[in-house]
């Protein structure tokens, strides 16, 4: 049996025990590969694109800039963003801001990068490895948020 916790797929032998399963494991495999994958794939990409991820989404941008612009961030664990690259790119960020609040269809690829950016703390939006790494990743999650053309 196949059971999912926390995201994680997990294969319950009929033992009682549990396996974790990935991408190289057979439960992930059947779940996205499998009788039913393409309908799934489908509510899961909906899902994604929801107004209500863009605009969370689009709201973790503008707290970004915000949080760059402040001349104090207080006493706090979080991991502050980087102010140079943050400032240096934030044409493209305002740019991907509106995009998600547009009507506009975007794909799942483009808001899960986008995602990926904000919530991984050692990726170039907190940690750059070179000068201009958070504007490059941005420009390649916009084009990657537009949907093919016809």
């Amino acid at each position: 049996m196949v059971t999912k916790r926390d995201s994680v797929w997990f294969d319950v032998p009929a033992s009682g025990g549990a396996s974790l399963a990935g991408p190289d494991r057979l439960p992930y495999r059947r779940h996205w590969r499998g009788p039913g994958a393409a309908r799934r794939r489908r509510i899961r990409g909906e899902r994604i694109t929801s107004r209500r991820q863009r605009e969370r989404v689009a709201d973790g941008l503008a707290r970004v800039v915000r949080d760059a612009q402040a001349v104090t961030h207080g006493f706090s664990a979080a991991v502050h963003p980087d102010r140079r690259e943050v400032l240096a790119a934030r044409t493209v960020i305002a740019a991907l801001h509106r995009r998600l609040r547009a009507p506009e269809p975007v794909t799942p690829r483009g808001v899960i990068l986008l995602r990926g950016l904000l919530t991984d703390g050692n990726g170039p939006l907190y940690r750059p490895s070179e000068p201009g790494a958070l504007g490059s990743r941005l420009r390649a999650a916009a084009a990657a948020l537009e949907p093919p053309s016809p």
